[in-house]
């Protein structure tokens, strides 16, 4: 009796203790797993931290690479409109010619150069404005109230962008005029050269004169005065391609 007491009491106990270890060996695998997991995400957000830095660098200089491309294309449209802009358009001349009425210049550029190749002095109508009537004393504005007599010009075109052309050249050496104020025909009124220009009125030119003192102010019926030895030198530049004949030539108000 006692013999079979002890043996299940054994019995009991064994079990007893083996279901004790399992609570301890789960116990045991939970801390691994636990480590194991920890270890992989570790790992993980390492690998992803570093993608995520080389992804934030490349993307950095793709950006600043992107935006020094930018602004390089913008300098370099900024430096190519400062070239162009104070020549305009050549159209298949070497030469162009603006005028300004009230500070009495005339510029010459060449093309392929920022600033004027030559600068010269002139006279500009006695009245101030653009013409708007033959006999008005105005000096042209370059496409100013005469747009719509103009073939193939908008209305309210930029004077800059659509000048005058010069459309002939003729010696003017033995011309005379009379100003009306009773002196009567005067020789030599118009110097050597007479440059006709296409302006939508008739008689409008570059031209020399028989007072240089009038060079500078405010002074002729409608046409640009030069000296003549400044007309002289304005022709023989610019009848080096086709006689002249098309130079673009823009008058400004300023």
């Amino acid at each position: 009796m006692n013999n079979d007491y002890y043996s299940r009491r054994n019995y009991y106990r064994r079990r007893h203790e083996q279901k004790a270890k399992w609570p301890k060996i789960l116990g045991v695998i939970a801390v691994v797993c636990i480590a194991a997991g920890i270890w992989w995400n570790w790992d993980y957000f390492d690998k992803t931290a570093s993608k995520a830095d080389e992804y934030i660098s490349q993307t950095v200089e793709v950006n600043t690479s992107t935006q020094d491309e930018k602004n390089s294309g913008v300098v370099e449209k900024h430096e190519k409109k400062q070239e162009a802009q104070p020549a305009g358009d050549f159209g298949e001349q070497d030469y162009r010619i603006v005028i300004h009425k009230l500070s009495h210049q005339l510029e010459l550029y060449k093309k392929g150069e920022a600033s004027p190749y030559r600068v010269y002095s002139c006279a500009t109508a006695k009245n101030n404005g653009d013409k708007t009537r033959s006999g008005d004393n105005t000096t042209p504005t370059s496409w100013g109230g005469v747009v719509d007599s103009i073939k193939g010009v908008l209305p309210h075109t930029d004077s800059a962008k659509i000048p005058f052309v010069v459309e002939e050249i003729y010696y003017a050496g033995d011309w005379t005029h009379d100003f009306g104020d009773g002196k009567g025909e005067i020789a030599g009124a118009y110097g050597q050269w007479f440059i006709s220009l296409n302006t939508g009125w008739d008689g409008i030119g570059i031209h020399g004169t028989h007072d240089p003192s009038s060079i500078g102010t405010n002074a002729s019926e409608g046409c640009i005065r030069l000296e003549n030895h400044d007309i002289n030198e304005l022709k023989e530049i610019i009848s080096k391609n086709n006689g002249g004949v098309g130079v673009n030539v823009v008058i400004l108000e300023d």
